[in-house]
């Protein structure tokens, strides 16, 4: 019979945001029969799963799973509960199908394999995609092979019910309750704002344009001229310098709390 511990949820690290992962300590590890790595069932009302990866060590030995906003919703438990914990196996994914639990812009089904690689997923998971800054929201409605799956880059994605326009989540919030925030870190914060709010400008701005276009029925050479502009490309080069930013940002995050 399968080993099976209850935990205590506390929450994410801020590095694991969006990542798919549960940390819990060495002895429930050991009790569980599993490994850095492993895959995880975690069941609280619902059922999820999640790479398995270690707490810090100040946080040994308290009984407790640290997962993100995303894995609480996909095991319907909040900060606090106890969600029952196991050891699993999965397989590669053939195939997933996702609906958007928002409005989203035109994308490209490849960018989620890449945007999962690696990321364990489960039929009825609620996953979320970085773009641009924000996060685009998904449900996994289909799997093949139907069951607990790892994504890959040979993971064919499908979207369904697509739609127009672009609402994203918002981006997390970087806090990280251990953490006297450095000189260094207020000012990698001051960087990412001023990325986000160059990328919110160009946003609105292509969209404007976009709309305007379509209304006014120019032609369909002339919509892919402005694609493909330079503006948009100025946008493209924005978001890569905010994702430096954000790794400067977790980099010297790790190098402040593991002074503590």
């Amino acid at each position: 019979m399968d080993k099976t511990i209850n935990l205590i949820i506390l929450e994410a690290y801020a590095r694991d945001v969006g990542r798919g992962v549960a940390r819990i300590d060495h002895k429930s590890m050991e009790a569980l029969g599993a490994s850095i790595g492993d895959i995880l069932e975690i069941t609280g009302k619902k059922r999820s799963v999640a790479r398995c990866l270690p707490l810090y060590p100040t946080d040994e030995g308290k009984q407790t799973i640290r997962i993100d906003g995303i894995g609480r919703n996909n095991t319907g438990a909040n900060i606090g509960d106890n969600l029952t914990i196991r050891k699993i196996k999965t397989v590669p994914a053939e195939k997933i199908t996702v609906v958007p639990l928002d409005s989203i812009p035109s994308l490209d089904e490849r960018y989620l394999a890449d945007a999962l690689n690696g990321m364990p997923v489960t039929k009825n998971d609620n996953v979320l995609i970085p773009y641009f800054g924000g996060r685009l929201a998904f449900q996994i409605v289909a799997i093949t092979p139907d069951t607990d799956v790892i994504v890959d880059q040979k993971t064919l994605f499908t979207i369904t019910k697509k739609a127009t326009g672009c609402v994203m989540f918002p981006v997390v919030s970087i806090h990280h309750e251990n953490v006297h925030n450095s000189d260094t870190l207020k000012r990698l914060k001051l960087d990412i704002e001023q990325y986000e709010k160059e990328i919110s400008e160009k946003q609105e701005e292509i969209k404007n344009i976009s709309r305007k276009m379509m209304q006014e029925n120019h032609k369909v050479s002339d919509i892919k001229k402005f694609i493909n502009s330079n503006r948009n490309e100025s946008l493209i080069s924005t978001f890569q310098q905010l994702l430096n930013v954000y790794r400067k940002y977790v980099a010297e995050l790790e190098a402040t709390t593991s002074k503590k």
